[in-house]
């Protein structure tokens, strides 16, 4: 292996050193999918990762993916990822935390662009949790921050702009009202997120 890959082996190794727990994690590279080609081996490219938030998969980010490239990011990639037990990645082990997701995306990135000339992040709600460790991960492992990390997120209720269509809060925005739903499910088991919705 080259000086790149034996730096990027260390880089790596310190992000998992950093995690707690005498095993620390056991996850095999994150579900992902590119939106346009993949990078050909040896390539450097360079990559926008998009990470969706709780209950979310790598579809989430497909559409804003791709108009995002179609935008004018001439010679940018984006990779999509499924979080560890969403979509189509594994559950993986212990700890189940927010910087074992970050060292899950690390990984995965390894894996499938060991060489990047230039990373950008971009997380919904839970996925910006995890890009912000994973940015501070690459910058304590001396791989250097992404060019920019991107926490996307959006505000419950109707905005100041908009016209309330009654005098009250929206139908089961309420504290009471959720928490009676939220009370209505618990124990139960969906067979995916359309029927927990």
């Amino acid at each position: 292996p080259g000086p790149g890959n034996r730096a990027m082996a260390e880089a790596l190794r310190a992000v998992r050193n950093a995690l707690p727990g005498p095993g620390r994690r056991r996850l095999a590279v994150l579900a992902h999918r590119w939106v346009g080609d993949p990078p050909a081996q040896g390539e450097s490219p360079k990559v926008v990762v998009f990470l969706h938030g709780i209950l979310g998969s790598k579809a989430n980010w497909a559409t804003p993916a791709k108009r995002a490239l179609e935008g004018g990011a001439k010679g940018w990639r984006a990779l999509l990822v499924d979080h560890r037990a969403h979509g189509d990645s594994a559950v993986g082990g212990a700890p189940h935390t927010i910087d074992a997701c970050a060292a899950d995306v690390s990984e995965t990135l390894s894996s499938v662009a060991p060489s990047l000339s230039a990373l950008v992040l971009v997380g919904h709600s839970f996925g910006g949790k995890v890009a912000l460790a994973a940015a501070r991960d690459r910058q304590t492992a001396g791989l250097g921050a992404p060019k920019v990390t991107w926490i996307v997120d959006s505000v419950p209720g109707v905005s100041k702009d908009e016209e309330p269509v009654s005098s009250g809060p929206p139908r089961g925005t309420s504290v009471p009202e959720v928490l009676a739903a939220a009370e209505a499910v618990a124990g139960r088991d969906f067979p995916g997120r359309a029927a927990a919705v």
